[in-house]
């Protein structure tokens, strides 16, 4: 009786966890053959995934794929058994990478509708759409985990209106790791002179100390010493 009484409320709520961020989400219905559609839908609004798998943890700490209306139920028999708000986690769904011979097909590679071979991070990158099936290009389906990854940075400029920007100014990237570039920061000759005289010598074309070549601990050893605390080479230790 306690168990039908429970399905009988008129809303019901859920934590829905992907990655770390957890919503909220409130059914307007206690049907559960409505539940797992809206919570698929709320998903794909909240998190912009629509393939993927909803999980529940067990009583054996392990968690269980929500397949169907019964496995919606036990999970919230689960939450119910301990006096907590059921909750969904969301994990995107990985696909199988083709065996050896096996040429994904094109036309179902750019239909829209279709969930089983293209993550949703992967629609960002418009050349996946564009390649020649063909001609047997490599298709290489990226890990779960780095599909997962979140880059906030790219997440900020990616919603940035550069139409707002003068267009008689010139971008200076400082993506490329190289700020000779433009040129705003050229190396001193006394750096060119001592990377050619050690390129001309021969004598340093492998890997060098790990911790760091002795001409360099000592400069910075007398370079830091002090009148009360003498340093030498063996207190420095450099690392890339």
């Amino acid at each position: 009786h306690s168990s039908s009484c429970f399905f009988c409320m008129s809303t019901m709520k859920f934590k829905i966890i992907f990655n770390g961020d957890i919503r909220i989400f409130n059914s307007e219905t206690d049907n559960l053959n409505q539940i797992l559609p809206q919570i698929r839908t709320f998903v794909d609004q909240q998190f912009g995934i629509s393939n993927f798998n909803a999980c529940y943890v067990d009583d054996e700490e392990e968690k269980i794929t929500i397949a169907n209306d019964t496995d919606l139920k036990d999970a919230i028999l689960r939450a119910k058994e301990l006096k907590k708000i059921p909750k969904i986690y969301i994990t995107i769904r990985q696909n199988l990478v083709p065996l050896a011979g096996n040429i994904m097909n094109a036309q179902n590679m750019n239909d829209p509708n279709h969930n089983g071979l293209l993550l949703p991070q992967q629609h960002r990158y418009p050349d996946t759409d564009n390649l020649n099936i063909a001609k047997g290009s490599w298709i290489v389906q990226p890990s779960l985990g780095s599909m997962q990854t979140r880059n906030k940075i790219f997440e900020v400029i990616d919603q940035m209106d550069m139409t707002i920007f003068p267009n008689d100014k010139e971008f200076i990237s400082i993506a490329l790791g190289d700020p000779t570039k433009y040129p705003n920061l050229l190396p001193s000759q006394t750096v060119i002179k001592a990377v050619q005289s050690k390129l001309l010598s021969q004598q340093s074309n492998g890997y060098s100390i790990s911790f760091g070549l002795q001409e360099a601990r000592v400069a910075i050893s007398k370079k830091y010493s002090l009148p009360h605390i003498k340093c030498t080479e063996n207190d420095v230790i450099l690392g890339i």
